[in-house]
């Protein structure tokens, strides 16, 4: 592999789906915002409003068939991860997700 190529054969996406009938029943809210950039995610949370860059980032809206057509490896992020109504424990959670992505 030449120098020009190194570090550009892994890409890391993100795909949040869309939440379930026992999440929206339990009044559970999403703590993230996808930017318009679609690769930026902030956590809407925290007061430093923390903001966590992919390569690409789907929104709840996106449907499986649409995602898999990158061809990427999907991290798993269950709905307990991102919603919650402890917000600090949601963060917290979803924080070390994003971290083991990067």
């Amino acid at each position: 592999m030449g120098d020009n190529q190194k570090g550009n054969n892994v890409k890391v996406v993100c795909r949040f789906r869309p939440p379930n009938q026992k999440e929206l029943n339990a009044g559970n809210q999403v703590i993230y915002h996808i930017e318009e950039d679609a690769q930026t995610v902030a956590i809407k949370t925290d007061a430093s409003n923390p903001k966590f860059t992919f390569d690409r980032v789907f929104g709840s809206e996106t449907t499986q068939q649409q995602a898999n057509e990158t061809g990427a490896f999907f991290f798993v992020i269950n709905g307990p991860e991102v919603m919650s109504k402890m917000a600090g424990e949601s963060e917290s959670n979803l924080r070390k997700a994003f971290e083991e992505a990067e």
